[in-house]
């Protein structure tokens, strides 16, 4: 396709023109997902990740600029949507192996290795409690950014609030997990 009919294509994306924006999906996609696949090797990973760009993409549409290569922006947003999975990914990691040196030291001399498991699992369950009963737009918010490692903006443009917003939000939902996991928190403390 020459660059004339992308820049028309991007003109009527820009106006709303979902038709266009199918055209695009269409040209881009293999080329996107097989992208994301040379940093997360994970083809289901690779999907999710080039369907939120085009998502992100649309949403963003008035602002798209002609003169920036269409395919060069969503290669760019594609590469910064694996690395934010990959950097999730490896906090993710880093937590569960503290966390589960913090039981394992903690716990060694009370409880056998089925207690551990279960104690992690009650843990568990209580973190996805305290999330389930975040309000709805605090808990989206909160899945975006620490579930699917969104920036602010990103969960602003996808939820159409403010930064701002998205910012107040997520400290309302880690202070009402702090509050609702104290508990936890005092064994750890009292044992340690």
């Amino acid at each position: 396709m020459e660059s004339e009919t992308i820049i028309e294509l991007v003109k009527k994306i820009s106006g709303g023109d979902e038709n266009a924006f199918d055209e695009l999906f269409r040209l881009h996609y293999k080329l996107l997902k097989n992208y994301a696949l040379r940093f997360v090797y994970d083809a289901q990973v690779a999907e999710d990740i080039v369907q939120d760009v085009f998502v992100i993409t649309w949403q963003a549409r008035a602002g798209l600029d002609v003169s920036r290569s269409v395919r060069s922006l969503l290669l760019t947003m594609v590469k910064n949507q694996c690395l934010n999975y990959l950097k999730h990914k490896k906090i993710e990691s880093q937590f569960i192996t503290v966390q589960k040196h913090r039981l394992d030291v903690y716990f060694e001399e009370l409880f056998t290795e089925s207690n551990d498991h279960l104690i992690e699992k009650e843990l568990e369950a209580e973190i996805q409690k305290s999330i389930e009963n975040l309000p709805e737009q605090c808990r989206r918010v909160f899945r975006l950014s620490r579930v699917y490692g969104l920036k602010n903006k990103e969960i602003a443009i996808e939820l159409e609030i403010s930064e701002k917003a998205v910012e107040k939000q997520i400290t309302r939902a880690l202070g009402h997990l702090r509050e609702s996991l104290k508990d936890f928190f005092i064994i750890f403390i009292l044992i340690g």
